[in-house]
């Protein structure tokens, strides 16, 4: 409990920031009762440094964030040119093995005029 007294203000700041942990807030501002005022100030500055992460750390890394976006446009075409040719070996691939009802027939194939049956005349049955 005696961290909690000591650190539990620095957790509510930094509760926006870590995911999950901002549905412990209120429960722990009332634990070591903190004022309303208090709480939305802290709460406040929480948001703040949420909302200044993602700009400074755009700013602290923008040279390599160039470097990253050069290197996925040209992973773009890799991908591109291995998914055409992806489809190419399937189509291959199945034209030269043949239809899979040819593949797995043990029998052969038997033709209209063999079997007695007339598409013209259908049979008294």
């Amino acid at each position: 409990m005696s961290s909690l007294l000591r650190y539990g203000r620095v957790y509510m700041v930094l509760a926006r920031v870590v995911p999950g942990f901002g549905i412990l807030v209120p429960p722990l501002a009332a634990c070591i009762r903190v004022s309303p005022l208090k709480f939305l100030l802290l709460d406040a500055c929480g948001a703040l440094a949420w909302a200044g992460s993602h700009p400074l750390l755009g700013y602290l890394f923008r040279k390599n964030l160039e470097i990253l976006a050069c290197m996925c446009a040209k992973a773009v075409v890799l991908v591109a040119e291995s998914i055409v040719a992806a489809v190419a070996l399937v189509v291959k691939v199945r034209s030269f093995r043949g239809s899979p009802a040819n593949r797995n027939s043990r029998t052969e194939r038997v033709a209209l005029g063999e079997t007695g049956l007339n598409r013209d005349r259908p049979t008294a049955g």
